[in-house]
């Protein structure tokens, strides 16, 4: 107002000067219209700022007195049916003067600081309260008004009849509680809680009855239980006037094996594939899981899973009849991807088209196809190979196979080749050698069981495997069984 007064009396100054020229009265009274508008606009601006500033003030007055009303109404109310706002809040519409308030009314598990000494005590039974909120909005208020307030147990039992208290404890590998755990139940009535410094999530003022208790931590990385899944699923059981505990339940960081594999051809150690691995710890509920290769078997991993102390056992193969009675063990550390070899024994055998036993035996012959086919009942299969000169270390060996390396098991083992439009195979022969009309019959399972697999040597116990193919007559005549 000072503003226009100050105008009002520099125009009137102008006007005044302007009469000893004999200015017209028409501009003076132009003038004086003017002043009168800006002065009027300004007047009429400044009440309607105030009536604006006054009604939102009243509007969050009634906002305000809304949200107390509410208060006092859930602190009327018992423990048992507040429980159900801690989920989903209650929110209603409430006309005042013909204006729409919103109130939602919203409850929360409110924990004593001083709870974190005795964490998972059954007996701390007055430490945690429920905070109620109310919230009231309006399109006149320009936001929302809050207001907070406690309910606070009954201090002999920290529940009331009908309810009950479960405590879902969650630790890593090494037994240390883990915060900030979420810990959901699901039943009648659904809640959820965070696990608090002692690794504990409470659940006070239960109603009786039975839940489902998801255990679940979103990292980084996402926390896995013993059988690698980022959600732990419990039964639990809320008991009237008692306090129940459950766990310690593990979850850790996931590790991940990525397998290779080797094999031993008489003295040399070579680089070997395996379509499958199997692992185990005894802590699995689904005991020796397979894991499959996604690039031609020179690796098999198995992401995602529990960093066990005693860590686990692992072979090649998938068959469990066929697990070596002695396996290896690796032991991955949380977050941790290890590279462990893992052991895939050797058929070595030689492939001839003569019977004879003398020296060092026949040549072994090329351009063979060989097939390898379980006899134990394990449903694995396996790509075909062709004979061939292999060199392992410093050793050549005619006739073999060029991947000597199969999975622990036991093993039909053909070889065939088709001269002249005729197709002619032979089955494995074992030491002693078959000789005579014997040869044409022979086909002896291959137990594939030693860490090393056969020897290589001929003439020798346990050594190389024989398989004789004849380039004529017709007692063989025929195609391995695929």
């Amino acid at each position: 107002m000072q503003t226009f007064r100050a105008i009002n009396r520099r125009l009137r100054r102008a006007l005044n000067a302007l009469r000893p020229e004999g200015g017209s009265m028409l501009i003076e009274v132009m003038v004086g219209a003017m002043i009168l508008a800006i002065t009027t606009t300004a007047v009429l601006g400044g009440l309607d700022g105030a009536n604006k500033t006054n009604a939102r003030n009243k509007a969050r007055s009634v906002a305000a007195a809304l949200a107390e009303q509410d208060q006092e109404r859930m602190k009327a109310m018992p423990v048992a049916q507040l429980l159900p706002y801690i989920t989903t809040p209650y929110s209603r519409t409430v006309a005042v003067n013909g204006a729409n308030y919103t109130v939602v009314s919203s409850a929360a598990y409110a924990t004593d600081p001083g709870s974190v000494s005795t964490g998972c005590s059954a007996t701390a039974k007055t430490q945690t309260n429920l905070k109620i909120t109310s919230t009231v909005s309006s399109p006149s208020t320009r936001g929302n008004v809050d207001i907070v307030g406690l309910v606070t147990p009954p201090a002999s039992s920290g529940f009331t009849a009908g309810q009950g208290r479960v405590i879902v404890k969650v630790v890593d590998r090494d037994q240390a509680p883990i915060q900030g755990v979420n810990v959901a139940l699901a039943g009648a009535s659904n809640f959820s809680e965070e696990t608090n410094a002692a690794g504990c999530a409470i659940f006070s003022f239960l109603p009786a009855g039975n839940f489902t208790a998801t255990i679940s931590d979103a990292g980084p990385p996402a926390k896995v239980d013993w059988d690698g899944l980022t959600s732990h699923v419990e039964a639990v059981t809320s008991t009237a006037g008692q306090t129940t505990t459950y766990g310690p339940f593990e979850m850790e960081r996931p590790a991940t094996i990525n397998a290779q594999f080797d094999t031993r051809v008489g003295t040399s150690t070579v680089t070997a594939e395996s379509a499958y691995m199997s692992i185990n710890n005894a802590k699995l509920a689904v005991q020796w899981p397979t894991y499959q290769t996604t690039n031609g078997g020179t690796n098999v991993s198995a992401a995602g899973l529990f960093p066990f102390l005693d860590g686990y056992g692992i072979y090649a193969g998938r068959c469990i009849q066929n697990k070596p009675a002695t396996v290896q063990n690796t032991t991955p550390d949380p977050n941790q991807t290890i590279t462990p070899t893992v052991r895939v024994p050797s058929i070595n055998v030689r492939v001839v088209n003569s019977t004879s036993t003398t020296g060092s035996g026949p040549a072994g012959q090329s351009s063979y196809t060989i097939v390898v086919k379980p006899s134990d009942g394990c449903s694995t299969t396996y790509p075909t190979q062709t004979s061939a000169s292999v060199t392992y270390g410093s050793t050549t060996y005619a006739g073999a196979i060029p991947k000597p390396g199969y999975p622990y098991g036991s093993y039909t083992v053909c070889a065939q080749r088709t001269v002249s439009g005729v197709t002619r195979r032979g089955f494995a022969d074992k030491y002693p050698y078959a000789t005579g009309t014997a040869v044409n019959t022979v086909n002896e399972t291959v137990d594939n069981t030693s860490a090393n697999g056969n020897g290589t040597g001929w003439n020798t116990s346990g050594g190389i495997i024989r398989i004789y193919v004849p380039t004529s007559g017709s007692t063989q005549n025929g195609s391995c069984p695929t």
